[in-house]
C-alpha cells in the first residue's frame, strides 16, 4: 500500500471490494435460463445446417500431375510369373592364420616409435602399426591387445594368447 496517502488506499481497498463482489456472484450465482437459451439457439442453427446439406458428387477426370508431367491412367493389375535362376553359392576361402601371440609393446608409452612383440609361427617379430610380415598386417596396438589383418580378415588378439 502507499503510505502517507490514506485516502487513495480506502478508494483502491473499495474498488478491490466491489471487483470481488462481482466476480463471487457471476460464479456462484449464476442463473440457469441463460443456459437454455444459448442451448436452443444452437440446437436451431444444427437443425437447418442439417436441412440444408446435400451431397454432391463430382467426376474426377485424369489430371495432369504437375511435378512429374505425365498423365495419371488406370490401369489393371498385371501379375506376371518369373522363374528365377539361383546363382550357385561360391565357398567362402578360408585363410589359415598362423600360430600368434601377443606378448606387449615396446617404445615410447603414446609416440609413434611403438612396436608390438609378436610370436608367428616360433618367430619373435617386432612389428609397428601398418607393417606387414607374411601377409599379416598390424592395424592397431593397445597395451593389452592388437588388431591384426589377414586379407579382408581381421582379428584380435590379446597379450598371453
Amino acid at each position: 500500500m502507499i503510505k502517507g496517502n490514506r485516502t487513495t488506499n480506502i478508494a483502491l481497498i473499495l474498488l478491490l471490494v466491489i471487483i470481488w463482489f462481482f466476480v463471487i456472484k457471476k460464479a456462484f450465482f449464476q442463473t440457469k435460463p441463460d443456459l437454455n437459451i444459448e442451448q436452443s439457439f444452437v440446437d436451431n442453427q444444427v437443425a437447418q445446417k442439417a436441412e440444408t446439406l446435400e451431397k454432391k458428387t463430382i467426376a474426377l477426370s485424369d489430371l495432369k500431375n504437375p511435378f512429374l508431367n505425365a498423365v495419371k491412367v488406370s490401369r489393371k493389375a498385371v501379375t506376371t510369373r518369373s522363374r528365377t535362376q539361383s546363382k550357385p553359392i561360391k565357398p567362402k576361402k578360408t585363410l589359415s592364420w598362423p600360430n600368434l601371440s601377443y606378448y606387449g609393446y615396446v617404445g615410447e608409452n603414446e609416440g609413434k616409435n611403438l612396436q608390438a612383440l609378436i610370436k608367428l609361427d616360433s618367430k619373435l617379430v617386432r612389428m609397428k602399426i601398418g607393417d606387414q610380415f607374411q601377409n599379416i598386417k598390424l592395424k592397431k596396438l593397445y597395451a593389452d591387445s592388437i588388431v591384426i589383418s589377414l586379407g579382408n580378415d581381421h582379428r584380435t588378439v590379446k597379450r598371453g594368447e
